[in-house]
């Protein structure tokens, strides 16, 4: 099993990339990119 966003996480990034779209300058792109915390300890 593969970890992903809740699906309202998803759903508010997919509302704010379609908002953001029409504002971004010619030339660029709005790339949605979603980070998993998997909130590991780093053990040394």
């Amino acid at each position: 099993m593969s970890l992903s966003p809740a699906p309202d996480h998803m759903i508010a990034t997919s509302n704010l990339i379609l908002q953001l779209a029409g504002q971004v300058p010619a030339g660029f792109k709005a790339i949605p990119d979603v980070d998993v915390d998997l909130e590991l300890e780093l053990v040394e």
